[in-house]
């Protein structure tokens, strides 16, 4: 008995016990750590797994009930059409913004409340993010409606950057860039600064006047947008300009200092599409390592300044239209936005300058030179490769771009096409049957190579192949995807499908650095490809 007795003090041996202990030796260098991590990858826990589970049904309920709260009236977005439709527009937006300087309606406080608490931290970091962009939107289409946020119960008095950005902070997780962008931007509309001051210490009347002698509250915006060392509050001057230039009545006069600030504002706005590289000649997605922007803004002004021109357009004489001293900053600022990469950065404002204004401004075509980058993975394409600009071309015409790409022969093919003609050669020196038989054989060794092989058979007298029967087609269309369709030869044909009313001509020389030898593949790594493509321009007098 005392022999079966285990003692509790004795710890059992067993061999395979420590066999998944993670020795500190083995994690200490570079490649023991990823190693480390590699097998917590390949090695999923049941925890990691509901975690994702979790994960990804939760995502889906809360996109559900974003809809369904958006349908009944909740979240910011929903808050910010009350806000809105309160105002309304034309000479109703003047008349309610007029009224606001002296007393705040109840039913727009509590607009205005209800949406500040979407910017606590109790809410989700998407929910917030949505709150601070209307914030920024509102507070800068109604001037004067920034202290009706301010005032909120919620927002506990704060009136500074750092106490707005501290109070919508988050503690528990760290945000994207998106967020930080967009928190700033929104504290910095609600905070008492310069920009706050230049607008709510006029009157409504004076915020779209222009009068002699001294600078007009837009000439200002102007000035604080061109010295702004700080990115937030040029966005902030962007946002404001769309502000006043969306006032119905600053349109309506059509005086000589009127002129000269929208001279003026045309000019700005050409320098802020060059500074965001509308006028770079290139296409495809954005850089990933941008920095956040606010491309909205600057759509938004874009298409107001659109708009007001056109009133100015309407009551003009087309005589006189080329005389005006805003003609020709205007045209500049139309040319640029008829650029391709406009229709990616700025999708509305593009697409109104393409197909607004071709009666006053005709559009010129030039041909330029593009540099594309495709990234391809074995041939295929995949979704990131599609071009995300939206191409406004008008004929329905066919543009075709072709190119030659030269592969060279396999020796091993070369070598059994000398060998055959060898061969074929010296039996038709012979007698009858032994050419017969020695034609048999080779078209017999010829059957039983590969079915990709491309020898020739030169002795047996079949018919040879040309490059015009081997042809690899790329079908490449600009509505949302890209099609490869190949064959097995070495020419490559590029069909543009057009379904727009604009004349567009592309041709493409493509240069593959694929595997030249794999027949198999269109493409393996990049295909850099030399495009003339027709451009919306203008160079008329």
């Amino acid at each position: 008995m005392a022999g079966a007795h285990v003692s509790n003090a004795l710890v059992p041996y067993y061999p395979n016990s420590n066999r998944d202990v993670v020795k500190t030796q083995e994690i200490v260098g570079p490649q023991g750590a990823w190693a480390l991590i590699r097998t917590a990858v390949l090695n999923p826990t049941p925890g990691r797994t509901l975690h994702e589970l979790y994960m990804s049904v939760g995502k889906a309920v809360e996109k559900h009930a974003n809809r369904a709260a958006h349908g009944l009236g909740l979240g910011p977005h929903a808050v910010a059409q009350k806000i809105k439709s309160y105002f309304g527009d034309g000479e109703e937006r003047l008349q309610k913004l007029g009224l606001l300087r002296t007393s705040i309606p109840l039913k727009l406080a509590k607009h205005c409340e209800k949406l500040m608490k979407y910017t606590l931290p109790t809410e989700s970091a998407n929910t917030q993010c949505q709150a601070f962009r209307v914030i920024v939107e509102l507070v800068t289409l109604f001037p004067g409606l920034r202290m009706n946020f301010v005032r909120a119960r919620c927002m506990g008095g704060a009136t500074s950057i750092d106490a707005i950005c501290m109070l919508w902070s988050r503690p528990t997780t760290s945000p994207d860039e998106e967020w930080v962008f967009w928190n700033a931007l929104a504290a910095t509309s609600l905070s008492d600064s310069t920009l706050s001051t230049i607008l709510e210490d006029c009157s409504i009347a004076q915020l779209i006047s222009c009068d002699d002698g001294r600078l007009s509250i837009s000439e200002r915006l102007l000035i604080e947008h061109h010295c702004s060392g700080s990115n937030i509050c040029s966005a902030l001057c962007v946002r404001y300009l769309v502000g006043l230039l969306d006032l119905a009545r600053f349109w309506l006069d059509m005086s000589d200092v009127k002129f000269a600030v929208a001279r003026k504002l045309c000019f700005e706005m050409v320098r802020i599409l060059e500074d965001i590289g509308v006028d770079i000649l290139e296409l495809g997605p954005i850089a990933e390592w941008q920095t956040p922007f606010d491309y909205d803004g600057v759509d938004s002004l874009a298409i107001t300044l659109l708009n007001g021109f056109a009133i100015w357009f309407s009551k003009l004489e087309p005589d006189i239209w080329a005389i005006q001293p805003w003609y020709e900053s205007f045209r500049k600022f139309l040319q640029i936005l008829r650029r391709p990469r406009s229709a990616e950065l700025l999708p509305n404002s593009s697409d109104c300058a393409m197909k607004g204004f071709n009666n006053i401004v005709p559009a010129v075509y030039q041909d330029v030179e593009l540099q594309v980058a495709m990234d391809s993975a074995e041939g295929t394409p995949s979704a990131k490769n599609t071009v995300k600009m939206d191409l406004n071309c008008s004929n329905n015409s066919m543009s075709s771009l072709q190119s030659n790409i030269q592969e060279p022969q396999d020796p091993d093919e070369q070598a059994g096409s000398v060998h055959e003609s060898q061969s074929g050669d010296s039996h038709s020196l012979a007698s009858d049957t032994e050419a017969v038989e020695s034609e048999q054989e080779i078209e017999e060794d010829i059957s039983s190579q590969d079915s990709g092989d491309k020898t020739q058979r030169v002795a047996s007298g079949a018919e040879s192949h040309t490059p015009d029967s081997d042809a690899r087609n790329l079908q490449y269309e600009t509505e949302e995807d890209i099609s490869l369709q190949s064959d097995k030869g070495n020419n490559i044909t590029a069909e543009m499908d057009n379904d727009d009313n604009s004349e567009f001509d592309m041709e493409l020389d493509l240069e593959s650095k694929a595997d030249a030898g794999d027949s198999r593949n269109i493409y393996r790594d990049v295909v850099s490809a030399n495009i003339n493509y027709t451009i919306h321009n203008d160079f008329s007098g």
